[in-house]
């Protein structure tokens, strides 16, 4: 007992907070159980608890690797999180914007997540951890941002400014302590103004920030790839830290869960990490701490690999037994050279003046030459293995942004300790020019600094749409004349127009409609025959072929729009009942559903898709065939 009131008075004040915080939700978890009144308060507390584990877990990174700040890192650290949200409450609320497909899936996850708490505290930590092991889209990265979220209007613009509280601040202020440890380590000349070039950076890199403003708050993963990175940067295991090792392991698994491609980085990383650890030990030439090196990198990594891959073998099991490669076969535009050449154009070719710089001067320093070594190994494994799967979004492009950032910032950071000062000068200058020239022609779309291959391709302009009225119309014509056994199917999948344009008009007033709106099936491989269209009173067609997923295109939209209005038996059942003049190029057609699905029709459908049918025969015969009129 003495020992435990010594371990205690010792233990850190934010640490004593953490160990009673969760006590306190545990107790009310369980009370849950019998008082029902209790499940709203258990909510709030596991919302709350989230927030601070967050906040233990960057102090507790901190510590561990010694990452000290003074008044002035503090406030330039606060003021870059200021400037973001500023950049970011900027571009929200300036535009005329409807979040579709990826861009509004934790959206609608976040509202699904909040009704299976309704029911119940245990259902919801149940979905939770149900869909982050089941989903490729879990909803792990929800538990930080629900109890903020409950407490706004819970309009998609609050939702991803939820998230920039929740989730991109704890990245920020990671990379910002990554950063801090690199100037430590390399005690450059002008630290402070190395810091803040560095953090303005992070805050207006297009790449980062693109998929997040858009709706997906994948961007949260890159907090704990900024863990990883922070605690092994000076670490060759040379001796044991056990708790260093729990972190490294716990944002490992925190990673994988965040979303299932970070797992490429992770292999990237860490195959890289471990080879320059052997090679650095090695050539020290001192055969006893050779041998301790290896034997705490195996202690470790036989560790990691039981309990982490434990934690996540439902995730492996899945992942293997899914054939990712045939199914996302549609997605494949190139293999790597074109990945390659697609992030030219996603960072610029300016750009990578910087990160070449970064790159020459961090292996030229001894300081950071196995970082930087590390960082370019990483992005190599990286882009070469999901290649081989898929070429990357924006989103997925996020496992190769610490590569770019933190390489960049090695370049920034080391300029300085060239001996001439005007090079030092000229360098630097030219490095602010560029990190603010791409930044302002990515959110202005400036005709010379945007989309020209020199400067990023990235546009984070707030969009404007001038169909809103006639979007609105066409919502208010569903709701008056559809329901669940009266569906309308929307024949359109760009990022523009699809059945999510309609869904989320005006969310979350219209969410509802995801009942009455089926998902619009365009890619073959993965979503197959749209059999809800058989249920449908009414079928929205567009005047030109209106699909664009970043996917290989297939024949469904055009097969289904020439079945309605060409094909002579399925285009009689149908009967055209309002027109809707969306843009000057666009106009959508309703038809509404007059006869029956009959034999006759379900083989015309087959005939239709008789390519795809042989393909995908489960996809589309078997559902064809199986469904009952």
């Amino acid at each position: 007992m003495k020992k435990l009131k010594e371990l205690w008075k010792k233990t850190s004040i934010l640490t004593k907070i953490f160990i009673i915080f969760t006590a306190i939700l545990v107790v009310i978890a369980i009370s849950t159980l019998p008082i029902k009144q209790m499940e709203g308060v258990a909510f709030y507390v596991f919302s709350l608890w989230a927030l601070y584990f967050l906040v233990y877990v960057i102090y507790m990174s901190g510590k561990i690797a010694k990452v000290k700040y003074d008044k002035k890192y503090i406030i330039v650290l606060i003021t870059s999180i200021i400037l973001c949200g500023a950049i970011y409450t900027y571009i929200v609320y300036a535009r005329e914007y409807i979040y579709t497909w990826d861009n509004q899936y934790y959206y609608s996850e976040q509202l699904s997540v909040f009704r299976a708490f309704d029911i119940g505290f245990k259902d919801g930590i149940k979905r939770i951890i149900t869909s982050t092991y089941n989903q490729d889209y879990g909803d792990f990265l929800l538990v930080f941002t629900g109890g903020i979220f409950s407490l706004t209007t819970r309009t998609t613009d609050a939702f991803v400014m939820t998230y920039f509280v929740a989730c991109i601040i704890p990245v920020i202020i990671i990379f910002s302590m990554i950063v801090k440890k690199l100037l430590d380590i390399t005690n450059p000349k002008n630290k402070l103004f190395l810091f803040s070039i560095s953090h303005l950076l992070i805050i207006t890199f297009p790449l980062l920030h693109k998929a997040a403003i858009m709706g997906q708050p994948d961007i949260f993963g890159l907090f704990f790839v900024g863990m990883i990175i922070l605690l092994t940067m000076d670490y060759d295991f040379s001796k044991k830290d056990y708790l260093r090792w729990i972190y490294i392991a716990g944002a490992t698994f925190l990673t994988m869960i965040t979303r299932r491609w970070y797992m490429f980085w992770i292999l990237g990383y860490f195959v890289a990490y471990a080879i320059l650890i052997i090679a650095k030990a090695i050539l020290k030439k001192d055969k006893k701490e050779l041998k301790t090196t290896i034997i705490n990198l195996l202690q470790f990594g036989i560790m990691s690999l039981v309990i982490v891959g434990i934690l996540i073998s439902p995730i492996l099991y899945r992942t293997l037994k899914n054939n990712y490669l045939t199914t996302y076969s549609a997605w494949s535009s190139g293999g790597l050279t074109t990945e390659i050449r697609a992030q030219i154009n996603r960072v610029g070719e300016i750009y990578f003046v910087i990160i070449a710089l970064g790159i020459i001067l961090g292996i030229k320093e001894k300081k950071t030459r196995y970082f930087t070594i590390g960082l370019i190994l990483t992005y190599i494994i990286a882009i070469i293995s999901f290649t081989k799967v898929q070429n990357m979004g924006n989103h997925q492009s996020l496992i190769l942004v610490p590569s770019y950032i933190l390489l960049s910032i090695v370049g920034i950071i080391l300029m300085m300790n060239i001996e001439k000062l005007k090079i030092n000068i000229i360098l630097e200058s030219i490095c602010c020019i560029i990190i603010v020239t791409t930044f302002v022609g990515s959110i202005t779309e400036n005709k010379i600094l945007f989309n020209n291959n020199f400067y990023s391709n990235i546009s984070l302009k707030p969009t404007k749409r001038t169909d809103m009225e006639q979007i609105g119309e066409i919502v208010d014509f569903i709701k008056e004349n559809c329901d669940e056994d009266n569906k309308a199917y929307i024949n359109s999948a760009t990022s523009e127009y699809n059945h999510q344009t309609f869904i989320n008009y005006n969310a979350p007033e219209n969410t509802y409609l995801t009942k009455v709106i089926p998902y619009t099936a365009a890619t073959e491989s993965t979503r197959g025959f749209p059999i809800d269209i058989f249920k449908c009173k009414y079928i929205f067609i567009s005047n030109i072929r209106l699909e664009s997923t970043g996917a290989t295109k297939g024949e469904i939209i055009t097969n289904i729009k020439y079945a309605v209005e060409e094909d002579e038996v399925i285009s009689k059942k149908f009967e055209l009942a309002k027109t809707y003049k969306m843009t000057d190029k666009i106009t959508y057609y309703a038809y509404e559903r007059k006869e029956a699905l009959d034999e006759e029709e379900r083989q015309a459908w087959l005939n239709l898709f008789e390519e795809q049918s042989e393909k995908y025969p489960d996809k589309f015969k078997d559902r064809i065939e199986n469904y009952k009129i």
